[in-house]
């Protein structure tokens, strides 16, 4: 009986569980989604984020992009846009953990100007 209260236990936490990245600018540098014609370089940045306890802790990242971009040199950026990246590393420590551990990686792409 207590393995099943257990997995059950484990089953709530797992299902009510929320975790999230916010990406926002700190307005420090121009971030368009629109093409601009003084951009020269396209830039690609990746971003992991660790979570853990099935995304319980902490439950909110929060991503500066436009502080991302800057530490590469760049003044400003257009045609910015953010994917998910499905590493083989993020199901490894997911299936080894049991979910107590959650690596997330995000790519950051834009075309900027420096």
């Amino acid at each position: 009986m207590l393995v099943i209260n257990s997995f059950l236990l484990l089953f709530i936490v797992s299902v009510t569980s929320c975790s999230s990245i916010q990406f926002k600018s700190s307005e420090i540098i121009s971030v368009s989604f629109d093409r601009d014609s003084q951009v020269k370089d396209k830039i690609d940045v990746d971003v992991e984020k660790s979570f853990y306890l099935w995304g319980m802790i902490p439950n909110q990242h929060v991503v500066e992009v436009d502080k991302v971009f800057e530490e590469k040199g760049a003044f400003s950026v257009s045609q910015f846009s953010i994917e998910e990246v499905d590493t083989k590393k993020k199901s490894i420590w997911m299936i080894l953990t049991a979910g107590l551990y959650y690596p997330e990686t995000y790519r950051i792409s834009g075309i900027v100007s420096r």
